[in-house]
């Protein structure tokens, strides 16, 4: 029995054999696979490779696939690798840097501190002795400064007390650290996952048979209500094991005949299933951060005193204490980033969420083009409508259906049936 991976060689030989123009029915015939199998495969090389799918003047599907499709699909799966592990390096190296921000930041803020002392000391040697106390009220200021938070019960007042103890959770000055330099999980980390959930109810409320335009408001990638161009389907025939085919007046219809059988009841009243599927896919904009104004201020105060420190640690305290310049100059890089990194970043974010409202809107204007069709849609829906109704495939395998069951004896049951 060979293995998928070999499988999916054989077909891409033959498809090049073939003269890269192929039907499902070619490479069955070619490489002797089920025609379930080579149409099922088509797609997945189709998808992987950016291939396209053409209709005859007799109603025929093919596929068709530019010169180098091989070398596409090597390169394909080489960069699908090098992606994984470009992205597993990353995590690591990025949760190590944000540990080692939060570390540094007290750690610079500590340096500051105590050259701010050592500085006053310097200054003020000989004075009165009240006079040299003055750094250590001067470092308990500060104290307050980075842990305010801790002391608000007032604030904390006449509410409930998980809010409270949620509120005292978060306000965690190192996480919020976190949270300002790098911001929070991103709201959209599982909008693919998303994506295929809603396709999948969608086709199985529509009986396994859908048009690619009431697919195209739930695809994550960019598609224009001006392009005509349907491949953005091919994943979805890949992954939903579909078909296309052709009705009588030449418009594409897509058949996923493993979604149109359940287990389960199917005459679901058709409201409830409207207000269960969304119109469109929506992402959600990506926040600055999850942290409150209140929650921020602390930590952009005591980020903006410690870059202030560093530079005026760098120009001036190192003539007054021995202090090496190139450790000021460590100092005043991190200081500088710490401040940098958030400002970029809310700035990316801006151009992050235009793309996302810009795309929003786009599926949104796909949506209102089912809502309201056209004349050639219309038609279109009317076709599918009454393929979706002369499907033999049984929706529903209910008891009565059932002549075998792992759960009984099979000797029971095949003299049951037979009686």
């Amino acid at each position: 029995m060979s293995k998928p991976a070999d499988d999916k060689q054989i077909v891409i030989r033959a498809i090049n054999q073939l003269g890269r123009r192929v039907t499902a029915a070619d490479v069955a015939t070619k490489t002797g696979l089920s025609l379930n199998d080579s149409n099922r495969l088509l797609n997945e090389v189709a998808s992987e490779v950016g291939g396209h799918l053409e209709v005859s003047k007799l109603g025929f599907v093919a596929y068709s696939f530019s010169p180098g499709f091989q070398n596409n699909y090597l390169a394909t799966g080489i960069r699908a690798f090098a992606e994984k592990a470009g992205r597993l390096l990353f995590n690591t190296c990025f949760f190590i840097l944000k540990i080692s921000f939060g570390v540094i930041l007290l750690a610079s803020l500590a340096v500051v501190i105590f050259a701010v002392m050592l500085t006053i000391f310097v200054t003020t040697f000989g004075t009165e002795k009240k006079n040299k106390q003055q750094p250590f009220l001067d470092l308990l200021i500060l104290r307050d400064l980075i842990f305010w938070q801790a002391n608000r019960p007032k604030l904390l007042a006449g509410q409930p007390l998980s809010a409270k103890v949620e509120r005292i959770k978060n306000d965690n000055f190192l996480i919020n650290c976190f949270s300002f330099l790098f911001g929070d999980k991103n709201p959209n980390a599982e909008i693919e996952e998303k994506q295929w959930r809603l396709i999948a109810q969608l086709i199985h409320n529509n009986k396994g048979v859908v048009t690619a335009e009431q697919l195209a408001p739930l695809i994550l990638s960019e598609i224009s209500t001006k392009d005509s161009n349907e491949d953005f389907v091919l994943p979805v025939l890949c992954r939903f094991d579909g078909r296309p085919e052709v009705s009588e007046t030449g418009s594409i219809i897509y058949l996923f005949p493993s979604l149109q059988v359940s287990a389960g009841p199917t005459e679901a009243p058709k409201i409830v299933l409207q207000n269960f599927l969304p119109p469109a896919l929506i992402e959600q904009e990506v926040p600055f951060s999850n942290l409150s104004k209140e929650q921020i201020r602390p930590v952009l105060a005591i980020a903006t005193l410690n870059m202030a420190g560093t530079w005026w640690l760098a120009f001036t305290a190192h003539r007054l204490v021995h202090i090496y310049r190139w450790q000021a100059d460590i100092l005043v890089i991190y200081g500088t980033l710490f401040v940098l990194i958030p400002l970029l970043r809310w700035v990316y974010l801006h151009w992050v969420n235009a793309g996302i409202a810009m795309r929003n809107a786009e599926r949104d204007k796909l949506a209102e083009k089912l809502i309201k069709p056209d004349q050639a849609l219309r038609e279109k829906l009317e076709e599918r409508e009454k393929m979706a109704r002369n499907q033999d495939i049984s929706p529903t395998i209910d008891a009565a259906s059932v002549i075998y069951s792992s759960e009984k004896d099979y000797l029971e049951q095949a003299i049951k049936e037979e009686t």
